[in-house]
């Protein structure tokens, strides 16, 4: 008896939606077991999802997962319908939190804000490039003010601003540095950065989420 319950607990649902606008096929996948409701969408050139937690504990944060080699900015319409798509069916949760995971993910190619970050840390004055640690000794509190500064994160407020959220960068954990020229986009810095110069480039970053409402 026990076996069966929890077999039928497990039970995974598909429900196909076809997206007229962009010929999408979104496939909603709710993992009893798990308390979670992903929400995907595979093309030729990736697989992009969104993943919403069902317990109370972790309720409002939103999940994104990419494997591909689209930029930001490409994965957006995809995104957009992603994201209609989860706001549509659970129009009574208040989502407060976007969790990107680490900005430079073995099955995400897309480099754009971590490109963005180690350009921004070489420029600033609270970086020291040559022991490659931020100058008033907190680094997560580094990148989370240098990240917001500098707006790495353009793409995500284009992506909510029209469901009416705000984005704003919360939290920021396990940042990582490396020379320049170990960097996985090296080739993609400007010349005039050094090959040794010590960079963050990645970390893992939560963002939060208000209604302007």
């Amino acid at each position: 008896m026990k076996r069966l319950e929890k077999f039928f607990a497990a039970i995974i649902y598909l429900i196909p939606i076809v997206l007229s606008a962009q010929n999408l096929q979104i496939l909603i996948k709710t993992d009893s077991l798990a308390q979670t409701e992903s929400y995907t969408c595979k093309v030729a050139s990736g697989e992009f999802s969104l993943e919403v937690y069902l317990n109370d504990l972790n309720k409002g944060i939103i999940r994104y997962r990419y494997t591909g080699n689209h930029s930001l900015k490409e994965q957006l319409p995809v995104l957009k319908e992603l994201l209609a798509t989860v706001l549509k069916k659970n129009q009574q949760t208040k989502f407060h939190t976007f969790a990107w995971g680490r900005l430079n993910d073995t099955h995400n190619k897309d480099y754009t804000m971590a490109v963005r970050l180690a350009k921004a840390a070489f420029q600033s004055q609270l970086w020291n490039s040559q022991t490659g640690k931020s100058v008033n000794g907190n680094i997560n509190f580094f990148v989370k003010n240098t990240a917001r500064q500098m707006n790495i994160f353009a793409e995500l407020k284009e992506l909510f601003s029209p469901f009416g959220f705000s984005v704003d960068i919360a939290s920021v954990e396990k940042v990582l540095v490396l020379p320049a020229d170990k960097l996985p986009f090296s080739d993609s810095l400007p010349d005039d950065i050094p090959k040794k110069a010590r960079l963050p480039f990645d970390c893992q970053l939560w963002f939060s989420l208000t209604a302007n409402r």
